[in-house]
C-alpha cells in the first residue's frame, strides 16, 4: 500500500481529500507534507483529520487528530524510514506529521 487519502477541513469547513504516500510504523501512521501546502495550513487551524485506503468493499477508515512532528530524532528515524519505501523526503523543508486515531475502524461491505 503506497498511498493513503487525507482529508482535512479548510477554515470555511470545506471538506479537502487528496492522496499522500505514508509510513506506518506498526502504532503511528506518518505523512510528509509541504510545510505551506493546504493541507498543513488546515491542519494547524483544525487538526481532525480522517485517513481512507482501500477500495468501497475493503475500506480502512481511520478518523483521529494530526500533530507535527517536531523531535529531531524522531524525524531522523521517519526519514529513513521514507527513504526505504520511497525517496528522500527532506524533511527540512515540509512538515512531517503524524496521526493519532482509532487504527482499528473499517467497514467491510458485503
Amino acid at each position: 500500500m503506497r498511498e493513503i487519502w487525507v482529508a482535512t477541513a479548510s477554515p470555511g469547513g470545506i471538506p479537502d481529500a487528496v492522496p499522500v504516500w505514508f509510513w506506518w510504523d506498526g502504532e503511528r501512521l506518518y505523512f510528509t507534507t509541504k510545510a505551506s501546502s493546504r493541507k498543513a495550513r488546515n491542519l494547524s487551524r483544525q487538526p481532525a483529520i480522517v485517513l481512507v485506503n482501500g477500495d468501497g468493499a475493503d475500506p480502512i477508515i481511520v478518523r483521529g487528530r494530526a500533530e507535527v512532528v517536531d523531535d529531531s530524532d524522531e524525524l531522523a528515524r521517519i526519514d529513513r524510514a521514507y527513504s526505504e519505501k520511497y525517496v528522500a523526503p527532506d524533511s527540512g523543508e515540509r512538515a512531517t506529521i503524524f496521526v493519532e486515531g482509532d487504527y482499528r475502524t473499517d467497514w467491510v461491505f458485503e
